[in-house]
């Protein structure tokens, strides 16, 4: 719909309970106000409307993908790893030499490559849930024999290239995951995505086509600002290219490019300034520093904003002190994670003008880990959502899908109690790096608006702005922060 009234609803951060929308912008905000004409009415019978989430991180292709794969998120042991492939494998009738992958596997690093040996009929691919370390057994080693691994272990870079080495989907097929997802995204209130799925080769991808495509049919329900993904050089030269020539239109933008500074906390690839705790290891960088600013300057000098995976605080040192040594900065740019980092760093972040985009779920689903992995002095300054909206950095809120589940209501939650969706730990991790529920609303509508250069059209319910909303059947102010988890969408424009 293009023009249209909704009536008996309760406005965030406005009196009055009917919107009029004229051309998909909010033309008034008041009190019974009438349709003219024929013209559409909803009636959301006093839920609670808000601005629609954007989602402003997340991998919408490869999370397409992950409905197809082994759910391994519960597995606790090896036995269990094992008893779940083997259930997969017999319910979806696999036939021998099928590949299976796994996805979302939590339990420790990842299982041997000669536990996977077990299966002698399947090659078996396993990814762990951060996505940057990944084991094949010895038959799905052999189908892709030109990545390199270590005793079936593969990191980084190297877990794209293995899946890129499978047979991939024809256009018709990627265009039909992409629409189904993308609708699975709607409906959990996201209207706006900054999404990671554009590589290298970039206009002959299979998914660039894809989504030219779906936007060419009016077939996206979302809008799409795409991150393209660049890996060397070469690559930040080619990801402008596409950039600048591609036609911007109104549900699709491709829009920044992504660089990867480091790897992650679980898989410990992240970069950090010392070890890791009881260990020689430091993780490991991606690029030199000379090749990071060079890489920063060329994407600076095009005016094109620049997001970065930095998870280690060693990493966000680096991109930092690059960005430092840039004369003038031209474009918005973002930070994606920073899960460590001290004080300092974050001051130098706010002073540079620097966006974070942080997964708030992820300290649901980390905390666990993060002590044993850094040790508690700087597990103290980790996660810092609370000092950085101290500090007024602009903080939106991503899932990083298919990471977490991208629902932006479980990102709130996580926000403001720094729980998981059981309520652990009591009291939440670090209670005082909460923050507010409307800091938190902020994360995924008026922040995530300021990131992409949308700030004074988007995000805000405003006579003007565009008419984006989503409808829940809790107010989120009221409610006890605890219930935000269960806090549902009844309507999504």
């Amino acid at each position: 719909m293009i023009s249209y009234l909704i009536k008996n609803c309760k406005i965030y951060e406005n009196k009055g309970n009917s919107i009029l929308v004229e051309n998909n912008i909010i033309k008034n905000i008041g009190t019974n106000l009438k349709p003219v004409g024929k013209l559409p009415v909803i009636d959301l019978k006093n839920k609670y409307i808000y601005p629609g989430f954007t989602d402003a991180h997340l991998h919408s292709f490869t999370s397409s993908q992950m409905a197809k794969y082994v759910d391994l998120s519960n597995c606790k042991s090896d036995k269990e790893l094992i008893s779940t492939i083997e259930k997969f494998i017999k319910v979806n009738k696999i036939g021998n030499g099928k590949m299976v992958v796994g996805v979302k596997y939590a339990h420790d690093l990842v299982p041997t490559s000669k536990l996977l040996d077990y299966f002698k009929n399947n090659p078996i691919y396993i990814i762990r849930v951060c996505l940057h370390i990944a084991v094949a057994n010895k038959l799905a080693i052999k189908l892709v024999k030109h990545v390199n691994n270590e005793n079936g272990v593969y990191k980084e870079d190297a877990i794209i290239k293995y899946l890129e080495g499978l047979p991939p989907l024809s256009l018709k097929d990627t265009e039909k995951a992409l629409f189904d997802y993308f609708h699975y995204l709607k409906a959990q209130g996201n209207t706006y995505l900054q999404s990671n799925d554009i590589d290298n080769p970039y206009k002959k991808s299979t998914v660039y086509k894809a989504l030219l495509n779906l936007n060419k049919n009016n077939k996206l329900p979302v809008h799409i600002y795409e991150q393209v993904v660049a890996r060397n050089e070469n690559d930040v030269k080619q990801a402008i290219e596409l950039i600048k020539t591609t036609p911007k239109t109104e549900k699709l933008t491709f829009y920044s490019v992504k660089l990867f500074a480091d790897g992650s906390l679980g898989a410990k690839t992240a970069y950090m300034l010392k070890p890791y705790e009881n260990s020689k290891n430091q993780g490991k960088l991606n690029h030199s520093t000379k090749e990071m600013y060079k890489m920063i300057s060329l994407v600076n000098k095009a005016r094109i904003p620049c997001a970065i995976h930095a998870i280690g605080d060693g990493a966000v040192e680096q991109v930092i002190s690059c960005y430092e040594r840039l004369s003038k900065i031209y474009a918005r740019n973002t930070l994606i994670h920073v899960q460590t980092g001290n004080i300092k760093q974050y001051q130098r972040i706010k002073k540079l003008g620097l966006n974070i985009c942080f997964q708030p779920q992820f300290i649901s689903s980390e905390y666990p880990m993060v002590l044993e992995r850094i040790g508690k002095a700087r597990e103290k300054t980790s996660y810092a959502l609370g000092s950085w909206t101290k500090l007024g950095i602009n903080v939106s809120g991503g899932s990083d899908s298919p990471v977490e589940l991208p629902i932006p209501l479980y990102g709130i939650f996580a926000a403001v109690t720094r729980t998981d969706l059981n309520d652990k730990p009591n009291g939440g991790w670090y209670k005082e790096q909460c923050i507010s529920v409307k800091q938190a609303i902020a994360m995924y509508t008026t922040n995530a608006a300021y990131e992409m250069n949308l700030e004074n059209e988007l995000g805000k319910i405003k006579v003007g702005y565009r008419a984006n909303f989503v409808a829940l059947d809790k107010d989120l102010l009221k409610i006890n922060k605890k219930d935000i988890k269960n806090a549902k969408v009844v309507w999504t424009s």
